[in-house]
């Protein structure tokens, strides 16, 4: 389903998602069957939130301006209803927590 073009013309169009959002995406990597990103969220912003801007926007560009390809691969929906998210930075949850937990 996902090729150079369409990759970098979904990615273009993520970015001005993620500018109008308050997000950042830093890394996207394109792949046959599904798309890598690494993003920076702010704290008032779950990664479910994120997520959804990402393939609630993404299907609405694909089928706007893709249809054929999403004719051709004889799907209608864009994304599988679900999602991974992974964190990365010296940081764990863990730590986060506890440090949110503590008094100053």
């Amino acid at each position: 389903m996902f090729n150079s073009t369409l990759g970098g013309a979904l990615g273009d169009y993520w970015l001005r998602v993620a500018a109008k959002h308050g997000f950042a995406i830093d890394r996207m990597s394109v792949v046959p069957d599904h798309i890598h990103l690494m993003v920076r969220i702010v704290p008032s912003m779950s990664i479910e939130e994120c997520t959804l801007l990402l393939m609630n926007n993404g299907q609405h560009f694909v089928g706007n301006n893709y249809p054929q390809l999403l004719i051709e691969a004889g799907i209608n929906q864009l994304w599988q209803a679900s999602a991974y998210a992974g964190t990365c930075g010296k940081y764990t949850s863990g730590l986060i927590q506890k440090w949110l937990q503590s008094p100053e």
